[in-house]
């Protein structure tokens, strides 16, 4: 009877998981649709994607899904936080993240990822083949990234993607969705083979951000190598206050800068220049607007040219996140991802870490963390959220997890 009855619920579990993938990939598909240059009827397929989006994850969230008092209540105080939110800031952002985030009860992440980063990859391949070919032979229809900073001008291939930067985005969160989804055959050769791939475009690319995130992660995941599960202490630790400490250290950056003079103010503008310039932008909308916590519409022209504290200010590029939570999209939700890492990552197995650890990291270079379809870090930490309180979380010695 037992037997049969855990034949039930294993094929529940798998329905379960299903729905949700179906769900994953439409959100997958419309993200990497949308910023195709080879789509060309775009409209259709993004009202496409998004209506079986939030169909089905409704549909696991309401049918597929079990509750307890608290987290209902924690699930429609989130919920309304973002639906405010996204029409706060004019953009939908925060309810298909709540979405993915809030179905995830029961889900096995390891089963998702290693199909979902084959679709990306895939996707990506068609993409760098045919890119060849259409810049050679119509080079007038394809677009490409000019970097303009320092005033270089340098050519940057987006491979058929809207901006270069999207295109690097795409590539390593795949790589990292590889990681995740492979850890256990982890090496020191597939790391460099992962790093090479992303350094062979990146040569083409020249995203520094992507670069510089991966080059972090990889030489943790070398010295996790070498020294053991020793270094896991210095993962975990970084799993669970990175992401504050970085948002504690931008924030002061951001608040900080009219107020300086001298040296101080050199040594802001040194820290800003390795960033790009994208700390000026969070520090100038501070100075115009303040905080905010659960979002607004800032009301300042994407096509804004001024001149302020010693910087051109042309254009409003929200690339580091942390600065752009509290001046834009809201401060709670910089409270709520850091709780969540703090809280969750002592049960995270390692590879969940270092995807923590990557996200936290990516956060104060792109705002692409948005997409939680790629960036995939809090859909991580859910699923011990999921955890009834009742039940003794693996690695809590004993002790209770209370949710």
């Amino acid at each position: 009877m037992s037997s049969l009855r855990e034949k039930i619920n294993q094929k529940n579990i798998d329905y379960a998981e299903s729905i949700y993938n179906l769900a994953f990939l439409c959100g997958v598909l419309k993200a990497m649709f949308a910023f195709s240059e080879l789509i060309t009827n775009k409209g259709f397929f993004n009202v496409v994607f998004n209506v079986a989006f939030f169909a089905i994850m409704t549909y696991k969230l309401f049918f597929l899904q079990k509750y307890s008092v608290a987290q209902i209540i924690t699930l429609i105080i989130t919920g309304l936080a973002c639906i405010y939110t996204d029409f706060a800031i004019y953009r939908l952002v925060y309810i298909p993240a709540f979405l993915m985030i809030a179905a995830t009860q029961g889900i096995d992440f390891k089963k998702s990822m290693k199909f979902m980063w084959k679709v990306q990859a895939f996707i990506l391949a068609i993409h760098v083949m045919i890119y060849p070919i259409m810049y050679n032979f119509f080079g007038d229809r394809v677009g490409i990234t000019v970097r303009g900073f320092n005033e270089d001008n340098r050519i940057r291939h987006q491979f058929l993607f809207s901006h270069a930067n999207v295109f690097s985005m795409l590539l390593l969160w795949t790589i990292f969705g590889y990681i995740y989804a492979n850890f256990e055959k982890l090496n020191k050769k597939r790391i460099f083979a992962c790093w090479g791939i992303y350094a062979f475009f990146y040569l083409f690319t020249n995203s520094n951000s992507g670069m510089i995130i991966l080059s972090i992660v990889s030489v943790l995941l070398i010295i996790r190598d070498l020294v053991g599960e020793k270094f896991n202490v210095v993962l975990l630790f970084l799993s669970k206050y990175l992401f504050i400490i970085l948002a504690v250290f931008f924030n002061i950056m951001m608040v900080s800068y009219p107020q300086l003079t001298g040296d101080l103010r050199e040594k802001w503008k040194e820290i800003d220049s390795f960033f790009t310039g994208r700390l000026k932008y969070g520090a100038y909308v501070y100075a115009k607007k303040g905080f905010t916590i659960i979002g607004r519409n800032l009301n300042i022209s994407t096509k804004i040219k001024e001149y302020w504290e010693g910087f051109w200010i042309e254009g409003l590029p929200a690339d580091n996140m942390y600065m752009f939570f509290s001046v834009w999209y809201g401060l709670f939700f910089t409270f709520l991802i850091a709780f969540l890492f703090w809280r969750y990552s002592q049960y995270a197995t390692t590879a969940e870490i270092i995807i923590i650890i990557a996200y936290s990291l990516y956060t104060m270079m792109e705002s692409y963390i948005i997409y939680t379809q790629f960036c995939f870090a809090l859909l991580l930490v859910m699923r011990y959220v999921w955890k009834d309180h009742t039940i003794i979380l693996p690695k809590d010695k004993g002790k209770k997890a209370v949710v």
